[in-house]
């Protein structure tokens, strides 16, 4: 399955292309000033493309350290959801671990369990950990460099922040693997059995520990990063999508 499949929509790849650098042949005196100038224009674009280059091979490594992770419930429509993930994953080279859980009988008990899988696989990782919901899918390879100075990434819902089921946007979360994202997450899961089988269980007691939280560096996860496949498209284009959210809780009401 090609990721034009999975998002319906080509992916735009830009590839910057130098030519080479205007040199005098043997023989000739001095190419004239207008030709050297294009030639240190061009001399100068090598050196950025180099830099560029090196910053994407730094860029590619500190992604290959951050480990992915979802989990679904087999016999249920994420079953079929977490297929289009995995297929995105590997079109873009992407490691990726997704476990089945069975289901506890109901959505809200279903969701419920994201926190104590996320301290699971933080306590027995080393790495940092990306979690996405199961009806995600990567349109773009990630860069997580951008996350690595802080201890949480979560995307803040501006246009919701009366509303504490719908002011952060779990689907899409980034946690390091520093001591006070390892007690935040704890938090949470203390949180969410405390506040029982409601809905957005996950989301409403994330929010309140992050209003509590003192210590922990809380970064905003930009929308490139946990895009809701419909609502979003008036804040940001197709082409800078890097996960897409696909909903599936109301695409299957």
């Amino acid at each position: 399955m090609s990721l034009e499949e999975i998002a319906k929509l080509p992916v735009p790849r830009k590839i910057d292309d130098f030519e080479p650098v205007c040199q005098p042949r043997s023989g000739q005196g001095p190419a004239p000033e207008h030709i050297l100038e294009v030639s240190r224009a061009r001399g100068q674009g090598s050196k950025m493309a180099q830099k560029g280059d090196f910053a994407a091979h730094r860029s590619s490594a500190i992604t290959s350290l951050v480990k992915v992770i979802c989990f679904y419930t087999p016999n249920t429509p994420y079953q079929q959801e977490v297929i289009h993930l995995q297929a995105s994953c590997q079109a873009l080279g992407i490691p990726i671990e997704i476990e089945p859980i069975e289901s506890k009988g109901s959505w809200e008990k279903n969701v419920a369990m994201k926190p104590s899988f996320i301290l699971e696989k933080l306590k027995t990782s080393i790495s940092p950990l990306l979690w996405v919901d199961a009806d995600a899918v990567f349109l773009q390879k990630p860069d997580f460099s951008q996350f690595l100075k802080g201890d949480f990434a979560v995307r803040f819902m501006e246009i919701f922040q009366d509303r504490p089921e719908f002011s952060l946007n779990a689907a899409t979360l980034f946690i390091n693997q520093t001591p006070a994202a390892h007690n935040l997450v704890e938090a949470w899961v203390r949180r969410c059995a405390e506040l029982g089988d409601i809905p957005y269980a996950d989301q409403i007691s994330l929010y309140q520990v992050l209003q509590e939280n003192q210590n922990a560096k809380i970064l905003p996860l930009p929308v490139s990063y946990c895009k809701i496949y419909d609502i979003d498209s008036f804040f940001i284009n197709d082409d800078q999508v890097v996960i897409e959210q696909r909903q599936a809780s109301r695409r299957y009401r």
